[in-house]
């Protein structure tokens, strides 16, 4: 089964030599765990292969990249907002687990590659925070066992609070509009 990656001419080589022009040193690249890993967690190869040829053009120009998992498996955007479709990820262990376990994949991955700055776990749950917090915790440590090296990003909650995390390589990053 193929994954849906972005289209071949969303990001460009000129986007990263663009932004080489300016002051930026690192670029955000949002993707979707579906990306990475299907419904029953099997890797899927076009994922990496999308986020390889990223990395390809931002170490042409010097640029490093936070992998910003913008969208968890099942392709619900949360954006602080609960709906019937992310809804369904919160309540149900099964995606939960296979997400934690494709970021483990992914960091086992990536692990060696220095033109990744590192790894945003998850954007602007839509969840109560005590939930939210138990699925980054569990991610981390997903991380921490494939990946010691890079910096980890993480969101605040959806009230904007933050949980006492044990890792020395943490970035605190809010979102509020």
């Amino acid at each position: 089964k193929n994954a849906v990656v972005p289209l071949d001419d969303s990001i460009q080589e000129r986007d990263y030599a663009f932004a080489a022009l300016g002051e930026i040193n690192t670029i955000r690249l949002a993707v979707k765990m579906d990306y990475f890993v299907d419904s029953e967690g099997a890797v899927r190869k076009s994922g990496f292969d999308f986020v390889d040829q990223q990395l390809a053009f931002a170490k042409k120009y010097g640029l490093k990249i936070l992998l910003d998992m913008h969208v968890p498996n099942g392709g619900a955007v949360q954006d602080f907002a609960v709906t019937e479709d992310n809804k369904s990820f919160w309540e149900n262990p099964e995606p939960q687990k296979r997400f934690t376990e494709g970021w483990e994949v992914v960091a086992r991955y990536y692990k060696d590659n220095e033109t990744i700055l590192g790894y945003e776990l998850f954007n602007e749950p839509a969840v109560e925070p005590t939930v939210y917090w138990g699925l980054i915790h569990a991610t981390l440590r997903k991380v921490r066992a494939a990946d010691h090296k890079h910096l980890i990003a993480i969101q605040a909650d959806r009230d904007g609070g933050f949980s006492t995390l044990k890792d020395n390589n943490i970035l605190c990053v809010y979102h509020f509009y």
